[in-house]
């Protein structure tokens, strides 16, 4: 006897269907970005590359 979880292929094919047909849209801008967009990707920061505030920063 199998413990666990039991899927029913008629069932995960109506899922799929339905995974398609939602319209999924955010609800907007985050609040904190920025309003243009970079062509440029690059790799971020490490942590290690941080440093404290300097005076003329």
């Amino acid at each position: 006897m199998a413990d666990g979880v039991v899927a029913d292929l008629n069932e995960l094919i109506d899922l799929r269907r339905y995974a398609q047909s939602v319209n999924y849209q955010p609800e907007g801008r985050i609040l904190r970005t920025g309003t243009h967009l970079s062509k440029l990707r690059g790799r971020g920061m490490d942590f290690a590359e941080v440093r404290n505030y300097q005076a003329g920063d």
